[in-house]
């Protein structure tokens, strides 16, 4: 991200900074949340865990989240779990009974 994009974010943050907290403070802890669903899609996830790796309450992580990446953490999982589908459905050589449990493996949670 560029430092006009950062400025730009910074402006719809500002009301959120708590004192002394940058625009880079509060990306970074939204950044270590999206690590977070990136890592574990594959697992059933609420939004208070996701929250909790970003150490925002989940109201203003949600606010934030949705602001920052232009989509809420439960879009952005489930564009996650979907883009890890496709090509488990679409290029593999496995029988249609395998593909259906890996496709639901995907998307517990």
């Amino acid at each position: 991200m560029n430092d006009s994009q950062l400025l730009h974010i910074g402006a719809r943050f500002a009301p959120a900074f708590k004192s002394g907290e940058t625009t880079n403070d509060v990306f970074h802890r939204l950044s270590l949340a999206r690590a977070y669903i990136d890592e574990c899609f594959d697992l059933p996830l609420d939004l208070d865990q996701v929250a909790a790796q970003s150490f925002f309450s989940p109201y203003h992580f949600l606010r934030l989240f949705a602001k920052a990446f232009n989509k809420t953490p439960h879009q952005y999982l489930t564009e996650k779990r979907l883009e890890k589908a496709r090509p488990l459905l679409t290029t593999s050589d496995l029988d249609i009974n395998t593909r259906n449990e890996n496709f639901f493996s995907v998307f517990r949670g």
